[in-house]
This record gives structure tokens, C-alpha cells and sequence, in this order.
């Protein structure tokens, strides 16, 4: 049954940013050098800052129109995922993803089927895309990460994915790291440097 609970508004939301955000532009630039890969995954603790980076990045990115979706634990569900998905693009756009939205609520309908539409729809837009998965490691059966794989590999050029998670995905993805399509920024990348650390603390919050 591909019929689910009522949507969540706040989960098609990109969260807002607080005052005194540091851009933090050497994150800013690795992930525009990551532009060549499909799916981008930034992995680390929580805490790590990796919802912030991702969404101050595109908010200096005002090219990229983003597609934004926080997922829960019920997101590890074939169905429920690539509604939402399916959703988030339809925000960029109205109508981008209805074809692939009344795919889904038919009866055993095939979610491969309603990628393929979903996509289609994509390709027509004329501007960039990124569709960001925040909180991607509440989703880990195999049927899902398989549908990532699916839609990753059937990208089209101006749309590109980014992830964020606790847990590292990338074994499970390994077929899209062989095939060039898949960058990872992990922890150690992520983490503060001592100039970053200064700006927080001194620059921004006054301590001595």
C-alpha cells in the first residue's frame, strides 16, 4: 500500500538560520568542488554542524534552488521516502513531481517507476537543483539505500544530492564511490579549525 500518514510541512522546511552563523567558507568551497558528484555526503557526530553547513552554504548559493527534506526514523520506508522526495522537488516548482506523486499513491505501484517520473521532471527544470537529505541515518534497509543508488545514477547534470548523517553510508554505496559518483566530507574535514574556532569564540562572542 503506497498510501501514508498526513504530510509534514515542517520536514519540507530548510531550517532558518540563527543569527551570528559563521560562513564558513573553506566548507563552502570543498562543496562546490564536489559539484562533479552526484551525491555529496557530509558525515559526522551529532552536533558536528552538519545541518548548518549544508544550509548556509545554499544560502550563499542563491543559483541553487534547494530541495529540502529532514528525515525521521518513519522515513526508512520505500514509500514514505520518495513521497517526501517527491514532495521536497514539487516545492522548488509546482507540478515538477505530480506525475511522480500519483504514481506513488497507486496500488503496488513500482517506486522505480515513480524515480523514473520524478526525474523526468527534474531534467525539465532550467535552473540547478539540490536535493538535500538531512539526517540520512534514520534511513538503512536495503530497499531504500538501493533506491538512492537507482536515482543517483539516473541524476540529470543540473541536479546534484546531498546527505547528512551520523553513521557513514558509504560501504553500503560503495557502487557509487567506484563509479566516481559519490564525495564525502567526514568529520575531520568538517571540524573547526583554530581560525574558525577564534572567530567563534573571540570574534563573535567576546571571549579573551
Amino acid at each position: 500500500e503506497s498510501t501514508g500518514p498526513a504530510l509534514v510541512e515542517a520536514k519540507l522546511a530548510q531550517p532558518r538560520l540563527r543569527a551570528g552563523v559563521i560562513e564558513r567558507a573553506r566548507l563552502f568551497a570543498a562543496l562546490d568542488r564536489l559539484e562533479g558528484n552526484e551525491l555529496t555526503v557530509i558525515s559526522g557526530p551529532a552536533g558536528s554542524g552538519k545541518t548548518v553547513l549544508t544550509s548556509s552554504w545554499l544560502a550563499a548559493r542563491p543559483d541553487l534552488a534547494p530541495a529540502w527534506l529532514t528525515l525521521d526514523p518513519g522515513d526508512d520506508n520505500l514509500y514514505r521516502l520518495w513521497t517526501y522526495v517527491s514532495h521536497a522537488v514539487d516545492r522548488v516548482r509546482q507540478g515538477l513531481a505530480r506525475p511522480a506523486l500519483a504514481r506513488l499513491k497507486l496500488p503496488r505501484s513500482d517506486v522505480e517507476e515513480a524515480i523514473d517520473e520524478l526525474l523526468n521532471g527534474l531534467a525539465r527544470y532550467e535552473g540547478r537543483i539540490v536535493i538535500v537529505l538531512d539526517d540520512f541515518h534514520h534511513v538503512s534497509t536495503e530497499r531504500c539505500l538501493r533506491s538512492l543508488a537507482y536515482a543517483v545514477e539516473r541524476l540529470p547534470p543540473s541536479v546534484r544530492m546531498v546527505v547528512t548523517t551520523r553513521s557513514d553510508p558509504g560501504r553500503r554505496l560503495s557502487r557509487l564511490r567506484a563509479r566516481g559518483a559519490l564525495g564525502e566530507l567526514r568529520a575531520k574535514e568538517t571540524a573547526f579549525t583554530a581560525e574558525e574556532a577564534h572567530e567563534l569564540l573571540v570574534t563573535r562572542t567576546g571571549i579573551s
